[in-house]
Parts: structure tokens; sequence; C-alpha cells
């Protein structure tokens, strides 16, 4: 038998379909399960389709990023240039700082509106 391997194996795991206990119909499960977790856990049940071979690796969800290697600063020439704001940014700038004045002025939330009006007026 093909699937003799499969059905022992704790990690092959299936789609299945159960009967209802209540209303005696076809229910598809919104979950997979082995063959041993589905005879013990209902009487009448059927697979749907092929089973799902898992890793036996445990599974690691969270990995630190890679150390990122910092380049010299003759392969970063914006670096060496000062951060300088032309005509178009500034205009953004004070539309935004603008408007949020007024929202925190609007929401009573005047330390907020204190600290982007002095920066409408610095830019």
């Amino acid at each position: 038998m093909a699937f003799h391997w499969l059905a022992c194996h704790p990690l092959a795991v299936y789609e299945f379909r159960y009967i209802d206990r209540l209303s005696g119909k076809w229910v598809r499960a919104r979950y997979k399960a082995s063959i041993a977790e589905l005879n013990a856990r209902y009487n009448r049940w059927q697979t749907i389709g092929p089973p799902e071979i898992r890793a036996i690796a445990p599974v690691q969800m969270f990995q630190t990023p890679p150390r990122v290697v910092e380049k010299p600063p003759e392969l970063q020439p914006h670096l060496a240039m000062p951060p300088a704001i032309d005509s178009t940014e500034r205009f953004l700038l004070r539309l935004f700082l603008r408007r949020y004045v007024t929202w925190c002025a609007r929401r009573a939330r005047f330390k907020q509106m204190q600290g982007a009006a002095r920066l409408f007026a610095e830019s």
C-alpha cells in the first residue's frame, strides 16, 4: 500500500471533511489533520486531497537580519553633500504643516499645534 507510510507518518496532514453530529451533513474542515487525529476525533470522515508533508526541522519564525557592512564614504557621494530642501519640498512641507496646525486646533491638541506652528514659521 503506497499510502501506508503517509498514514503513519506524524507530519503527513490532510484536508478532509466529516459528518457533523448535529446536522448529519458533510462539513469541510477548516484545518488539516493526520490520519491518527481523524480516527480519534471523527466517526465518519473523508480526505479531500493529497497529503501535505511537513518538514521535520523545527520552524524558525523570527530571525535576526544579516549584518550590514558599512560602505566607505567615497562610494556614498550623497553623504558628502549637505542636506538641502528644494522649493517643491518646502512647499509640500508648509502645506502639510498648515493643515496639521488646523487639525490639531480643532482636536484641542495644543502642544502638538504649537510645535507644528513653530516648524511652519522656521520653514
